[in-house]
């Protein structure tokens, strides 16, 4: 049996985009993507709400220009286990809702993760606490 799941970024203009997978298979990570123009004075990489976090938490960020952007979270070990956002992303506010799983659709065990934000050159790296 094929399941289909709505895949996209929240942006002006995009339609999801609509992606089949067998109920075998483990659905990809569930990361929501908002996105509010405002205008800001520098890059901004929020603290994940709720923290600890069980079934999902929020993570926001505030990019002052136009910049390729990647948000990945990562295990203490320093291995990346999901991309929440990646490629070229407009001036402004987005936030982004984690379940907690992997890009490959596996539960992370409890624990403590770090999500990391690469914008043009900059680095901002923050703490999470999942708890299952």
């Amino acid at each position: 049996m094929e399941v289909q799941i709505a895949l996209s970024s929240r942006e002006a203009g995009v339609v999801p985009t609509l992606r089949s997978f067998t109920l075998a298979e483990k659905p990809p990570t569930a990361a929501l993507e908002s996105h509010d123009a405002a205008l800001l004075r520098g890059l901004d990489l929020g603290q994940n709400y709720p923290n600890p976090f069980n079934s999902t938490t929020v993570i926001s960020i505030a990019l002052p220009t136009a910049v390729d952007v990647e948000l990945a979270v990562f295990n203490v070990a320093g291995q990346q286990v999901a991309v929440l956002a990646q490629g070229r992303r407009a001036a402004g506010v987005y936030t982004f809702r984690w379940d907690g799983r992997t890009d490959a659709g596996y539960n992370l065990a409890s624990g403590v993760y770090l999500y990391r934000l690469r914008a043009g050159d900059e680095v901002k790296v923050r703490r999470l606490l999942l708890l299952r």
